[in-house]
């Protein structure tokens, strides 16, 4: 914003894998965790609410799936479970951890990345992961619902949806 009287804006960033990333970012906080377990998401959580006193914006970008062939009648508990932690549970962990903290400051946004599936499955994917992102789009909504007057909450599909 340069000198023109305007105010300036401190932008801070942290980002969470469960491997360390080849070429770090500079200016970007990496936390290592796995946030599809709460110990994961709690030392991601814990690390930001002390260090930096919660967060004004969440990107929950986290997905993924492992295709089987065979459909619906192959997965196994286990791996619902894992398609589960990963793709709904790691964001609702989070969205515990700092949604009190924007609630308190009457101010903040968390996005959701979602995807088209939650429509309909796609063949290459499985119906475990697209449960997984109709799951966090519901809950997205009923957080919006609840909290619309201090938060803000929007849903991103991605791949032109």
């Amino acid at each position: 914003m340069g000198n023109s009287g305007c105010a300036q804006f401190a932008l801070r960033i942290a980002t969470t894998t469960r491997s360390q990333p080849v070429s770090p970012q500079e200016g970007v906080l990496f936390i290592q965790a796995d946030i599809s377990t709460l110990e994961g998401a709690n030392t991601v959580a814990e690390h930001l609410n002390s260090e930096w006193g919660g967060l004004d914006i969440l990107v929950n970008n986290v997905g993924g799936t492992e295709t089987k062939p065979g459909g619906f009648e192959v997965l196994t508990d286990e791996d619902w479970n894992n398609i589960l932690n990963v793709n709904l549970l790691g964001a609702v962990r989070l969205n515990r951890a700092f949604l009190p903290g924007m609630l308190e400051r009457k101010s903040g946004t968390i996005i959701h990345i979602c995807s088209v599936s939650h429509l309909l499955p796609f063949t290459n994917s499985t119906l475990a992961y697209a449960a997984s992102k109709a799951a966090l789009r519901l809950a997205s909504a009923e957080s919006r619902l609840r909290h619309s007057a201090n938060v803000r909450f929007a849903r991103s599909f991605g791949h032109g949806a």
